[in-house]
């Protein structure tokens, strides 16, 4: 029996509990929006890496000597059938002009009043020869202070392995950014908010870039608009309106308002998350393209 490694669109939302909610979301959405493509490594492949340490992570991590295993297991070679299996399901994922991304799908993030936004690893322009250590790098960052510090304030404990990893294609975006689908702010409720930098989102997220904002009604006319410079190119018009359109069937297809995450190649718009907003999607994490 081979390892839980599936094709990004193949996944549904009944697939949350080995795949994660990032992962199923985005499976989901694929059917009818643009989504980079993808392959997704199960939850129980970590476990599987782990062995019988990972049946109680929060032990683990307790002392020094059981910490220094749980990396070594992570980082050790893995089984070579485990190595193929990535391969052979990765011929159907060309990598963009950038590579891969690997970003993180844990059975907990993306979760209503539960984002884990910007604790877990992700990586951008991976090359084939990098995959199999960026995929590790997100396996360890299960196990790193910070996510089982937001968990603990939340109220769970991540004491088993629930870390799916899922690795896509990169595009090179025209613009990228962020849409809620109801305004986060007390001001922007009934809105639809729209943030954009051009090219990959990454330079929103280092602080490099300030977006464009804009915020939309329900039908997509732009009711203010606000940018660093009239220099600095956006979306038009028509893109933006179409990004509103999507927020407002993605929201009504969860049936809860959205944080979207997006980008244009061209005149193509792509989906790279959705998940619910919750108090810290304002403090927005974007994948990259993709994250």
């Amino acid at each position: 029996m081979g390892f839980a490694i599936s094709r990004l669109e193949n996944l549904t939302l009944v697939d949350v509990g080995e795949y994660g909610v990032k992962a199923a979301n985005l499976g989901h959405l694929a059917s009818k929006y643009r989504v980079p493509p993808g392959l997704v490594i199960g939850k129980s492949v970590l476990a599987h890496q782990l062995g019988g340490i990972g049946r109680d992570l929060e032990r683990s991590r307790q002392s020094d000597h059981s910490r220094d295993e749980l990396r070594r297991r992570v980082f050790g070679e893995l089984p070579e059938r485990l190595n193929q299996e990535i391969f052979e399901s990765l011929r159907g994922v060309p990598a963009g002009a950038q590579g891969y991304a690997v970003r993180s799908s844990s059975t907990y993030e993306d979760l209503p009043g539960m984002s884990f936004a910007g604790q877990y690893f992700s990586a951008l322009a991976v090359s084939r020869t990098g995959l199999i250590h960026a995929i590790q790098e997100c396996w360890a960052s299960q196990f790193e202070a910070r996510p089982h510090a937001y968990a603990t304030t939340r109220g769970i404990s991540l004491d088993e392995a629930s870390m799916a990893v899922l690795v896509q294609q990169m595009i090179s975006p025209t613009f990228s950014g962020v849409c809620f689908s109801n305004g986060p702010t007390q001001r922007s409720r009934e809105r639809i908010v729209i943030e954009s930098v051009p090219g990959a989102g990454d330079l929103l997220v280092s602080g490099q870039a300030t977006p464009w904002h804009f915020e939309l009604d329900r039908n997509g006319q732009i009711i203010q608009r606000r940018g660093p410079s009239a220099r600095m190119d956006r979306p038009g018009d028509d893109s933006l309106a179409a990004i509103a359109q999507i927020a407002v069937e993605i929201e009504e297809l969860f049936g809860k308002p959205q944080d979207i995450e997006w980008a244009i190649d061209g005149v193509r718009i792509y989906i790279l998350q959705s998940r619910p907003i919750t108090t810290s999607s304002a403090n927005v994490e974007l994948p990259g393209v993709t994250r």
